[in-house]
């Protein structure tokens, strides 16, 4: 399933930029016209991408936030689509999911994961903590409290800036990244933001970045747990920061 998740994007991005074929888009607008929710769901979409077209405004936008928004050169004609596509998976959920992926992507009746590629892009657009927790006291007593095992903060970094944390609560339980349990820790790195995606190792599973996302992410272990780095950088910062 995880391999599917670029086709299911570039299939997204190809409705919302016209590219479908007559039948398929006269499919997606029959079934869209059968089900007003995920219309308005659309219709939500178009607010949306004002914003992220606002953000990439080059006064007020960091260049990691651009780089979300750049599409590969299939596509430059209009860059700010493939974001729009990312948060289209975050939105519309399961039905349109299954409906524009085809068979390829049909998720589980259980369990539906949520990629990388799509809580980088959606961080990246709400950079918000949900709870802030980052000196060494909080940071181990908020680690407790959600994994039941203490995550510590090794040492501070003057070219970090720990925002706080963010955890998918607007998911659905079926939703998630590893479990129930995983986090998402902000942060600014040399001024660029940055994620690292926390959960218990026993949680982990295998998943890789989108291509098209331009930032790299590092994998490491730390005790019990098993840290995701996303990053604009070429290097970590902020694994090197946490200890078990």
């Amino acid at each position: 399933m995880t391999n599917d998740r670029p086709q299911l994007s570039d299939r997204i991005l190809r409705y919302l930029d016209g590219e479908l074929s007559p039948a398929e888009m006269e499919q997606v607008k029959a079934h869209l016209a059968e089900n007003p929710d995920l219309q308005a769901e659309l219709d939500r979409l178009a607010h949306m991408e004002s914003r992220l077209v606002a953000l990439a405004a080059p006064a007020h936008s960091p260049p990691e936030i651009d780089s979300v928004r750049r599409a590969d050169s299939r596509s430059r004609s209009r860059p700010r689509l493939f974001p729009l596509a990312l948060a289209a998976v975050l939105v519309l959920g399961v039905s349109v999911w299954a409906f524009l992926a085809g068979p390829l992507s049909r998720p589980s009746a259980e369990i539906t994961w949520v990629e990388p590629s799509l809580a980088y892009a959606a961080a990246l657009d709400r950079f918000i903590p949900d709870t802030v927790c980052t000196t060494p006291e909080t940071f181990r007593e908020y680690t407790q409290e959600i994994f039941g095992d203490d995550l510590e903060l090794a040492a501070l970094n003057p070219e970090v800036e720990l925002v706080g944390w963010k955890y998918p609560a607007r998911y659905p339980s079926t939703r998630q990244l590893f479990s129930p349990h995983s986090r998402i820790l902000l942060a600014k790195v040399e001024g660029k933001r940055a994620i690292v995606l926390i959960d218990l190792l026993k949680y982990d599973r295998p998943i890789e970045l989108n291509t098209r996302i331009q930032a790299h992410m590092f994998r490491r272990t730390i005790g019990d747990f098993v840290a995701y780095e996303i990053t604009p950088l070429d290097r970590p910062v902020v694994l090197d920061m946490l200890r078990d």
